[in-house]
């Protein structure tokens, strides 16, 4: 039922992101290196790393608020499940550290036909790269499909780590 209430509530985030997804990224070689700093400083850096995820409302509300705040999300370690909505926020927003890997699955946890929407909503938000990697493996399922760095880092920026 606390499935259920996170994603009704949810439903208008959930739309106006939708609308504002961006197109695809150039190749990673068409962009320049971003530089992040080791303390974190600056203004609006979320490092994620070693995210197991959890609700899809949650994490598209997550996406929702840094896309506002124009946050720089910095994937350092593992995103898995619905950490993987990162993925959507426009390129110029994320950056990869070497080592970064994605893991993916279809949604679970509430009723058959909840789990089926988010699942087709997370994979609507994907950029194309994204939608096309899962669709060559079969599409989310059950089954845990893992993105690595040297794939992703074809279509991501890589982040170097200044010590300022």
């Amino acid at each position: 039922m606390q499935v259920l209430a996170r994603l009704i509530l949810a439903v208008p985030f959930l739309f106006a992101i939708a609308a504002s997804t961006a197109a695809d990224p150039p190749p990673a070689a068409a962009v320049p290196l971003v530089t992040v700093s080791q303390s974190g400083g600056g203004a609006n850096v979320h490092r994620i790393g070693n995210d197991n995820g959890g609700s899809v409302a949650g994490y598209a509300q997550a996406v929702a608020r840094m896309r506002q705040q124009s946050t720089l999300v910095v994937f350092d370690g593992r995103c898995a499940s619905a950490c993987t909505m990162y993925l959507s926020l426009n390129s110029n927003r994320t950056c990869l550290m070497p080592g970064s890997s994605f893991l993916f699955h279809s949604a679970y946890g509430a009723r058959p036909n909840l789990n089926r929407w988010a699942t087709e909503y997370m994979m609507s938000q994907y950029p194309a790269w994204v939608q096309s990697w899962i669709r060559s493996r079969g599409g989310l399922t059950s089954r845990i499909l893992r993105m690595d760095y040297a794939y992703a880092s074809r279509f991501m920026r890589t982040c170097r780590v200044s010590s300022t």
